[in-house]
């Protein structure tokens, strides 16, 4: 999801940071940007949710280290109801295990604190989650790598209209999610393909799979794709599988290659 600016006419952003000072001074900051607007501020993870849910925000600005709840577990809360919003983590953590744990919470964006200011405003600016799928099979092998599980990637060269590439990126990084948090496989397999007059996407683990009840994740990329006239599938026989499916019609747009078969760039 890119946040579009000209349309919005602001970006409503949530600040968590257990730290007063860090929040007002980074709300005085923002403030100095047309088109931002702090409409809420947080100093635990339990308050951050809470103020999502009331506030309804375009984007949260998530510390790691806060009382009772901390900003993982926040981050994985918020995803879990809201998949599509962003959540920026802002640490003085300078550890990439730190980025890892966050990332495979479902964070957006893992910026230090030093670097509020440019960074996280160019962040914020050009939308803070990936819309390329060759940039998500990157997070994603990242993120696998750090649970124990194989990322195999089987792509086909071709280019895809923005929107189209929008949700299946999206959809990816839910798959991804998913098989980090549920699945406990030790390999992940992401095949993108023509098949006859669709373009398939398709995420399978090696792990427990079964038939289980769909969550918010699931449902929200079953509606993403029925916008652009897609379809998605779940098998839970030898693990679980997902199948995305988008008509070709309004999938492909040339042959000009985003990512080389079988490579991550």
């Amino acid at each position: 999801m890119t946040i579009d600016f000209e349309e919005r006419g602001e970006l409503r952003v949530v600040i968590a940071d257990d730290h007063a000072s860090f929040r007002s001074g980074l709300r005085s900051l923002l403030a100095q940007v047309d088109g931002l607007v702090v409409v809420g501020e947080a100093a635990t993870g339990d308050e951050a949710v809470g103020r999502v849910a009331a506030l309804h925000p375009d984007v949260v600005l998530m510390d790691l280290a806060m009382p009772g709840l901390d900003g993982i577990e926040a981050t994985r809360r918020l995803k879990v109801r809201w998949p599509d919003l962003p959540v920026v983590i802002l640490t003085v953590h300078d550890d990439p295990v730190y980025e890892r744990t966050a990332r495979a919470a479902g964070a957006d964006r893992f910026l230090l604190k030093k670097t509020a200011g440019t960074v996280l405003w160019r962040a914020l600016a050009e939308g803070t989650t990936r819309e390329r799928l060759a940039d998500e099979l990157t997070a994603g092998r990242g993120v696998l790598e750090a649970a124990g599980v194989t990322l195999l990637a089987e792509v086909e060269p071709f280019t895809l209209p923005a929107d189209t590439e929008r949700v299946l990126a999206l959809a990816l990084r839910e798959a991804v999610t998913n098989v980090v948090r549920h699945a406990r496989a030790s390999r992940c397999i992401v095949r993108l393909a023509t098949l006859g007059d669709t373009v398939r996407l398709s995420v399978e683990d090696n792990g427990v799979g079964g038939e289980l009840a769909e969550g918010a994740g699931l449902a929200g990329m079953r509606e993403r794709l029925a916008e652009i006239g897609g379809s998605l599938e779940r098998d839970g026989i030898n693990g679980t599988r997902l199948r995305l499916s988008v008509p070709v019609s309004s999938a492909l747009t040339g042959l000009p290659q985003f990512l080389k078969s079988g490579e991550v760039a």
